[in-house]
């Protein structure tokens, strides 16, 4: 979820980014913060994170997701 004002929905976030034609950037820092959170989950836990059709398909953005490593027990 997002802090701090204005206070809003992740679905409004995501519309303005879109809009703004940011969508890619804060799908990468989104997915970023998670997979880098993911140390903190159970073992026994899986992780699914949402990404726009435009990212999968970004260069940077799958070179970003791939400097992760492997990522068992994530869903995107």
């Amino acid at each position: 979820r997002f802090a701090g004002p204005p206070d809003l929905g992740p679905d409004k976030w995501f519309a303005a980014a879109v809009e703004l034609g940011l969508e890619q950037m804060l799908d990468a820092l989104v997915i970023e913060r998670a997979l880098t959170a993911r140390r903190q989950i159970p073992p026994n836990c899986f992780m699914t994170v949402n990404a726009g059709p435009d990212s999968l398909i970004d260069r940077e953005f799958m070179d970003r997701l791939r400097s992760f490593g492997p990522l068992g027990g994530v869903t995107i």
